[in-house]
């Protein structure tokens, strides 16, 4: 093998790996800041029912943390 092959050789498994890196990153499964302050409590029309929208995504949190304690 020349050396231009195995060059070329290793940049594909070093492009191999970086991409293994990023696929084996697990992906946020929860809203985004933005979308929780933009579109989730302040589509509430009132004071209350933001207060209430805020209690259903902590009780939201709480069983996804409860589900994955019981893996």
């Amino acid at each position: 093998m020349s050396t231009s092959e195995l060059i070329s050789k290793a940049a594909h498994v070093a492009t191999l790996q970086k991409i293994d890196e990023v696929l084996n990153l697990d992906p946020v499964d929860r809203h985004s800041y933005f979308q929780l302050k933009y579109f989730v409590i302040n589509k509430e029309p009132t004071h209350q029912s933001k207060l209430w929208r805020c209690i259903r995504e902590v009780a939201a949190r709480k069983d996804t943390i409860e589900g994955i304690m019981l893996r």
